[in-house]
């Protein structure tokens, strides 16, 4: 799958934003003993850092 500049780049800030959630999910949870998230809602973010993760380890073998 070939991913354009501007794509790789939307995808960074999205998976950087994803990855500071998460921090703040795993905070609240393990820190505060307070969640703020239910873990089926948590699960999707992982499935998406990982996915997006996969986007751009594609890209950089790419180019």
């Amino acid at each position: 799958m070939q991913i354009k500049h501007e794509d790789f780049e939307t995808i960074q800030k999205r998976l950087h934003r994803i990855k500071d959630i998460i921090r703040e999910h795993d905070y609240n949870n393990y820190i505060l003993d307070s969640p703020t998230i239910s873990e089926y809602d948590y699960s999707k973010l992982i499935e998406e850092m990982k996915s997006l993760e996969q986007k751009i380890d594609s890209f950089s073998h790419n180019n």
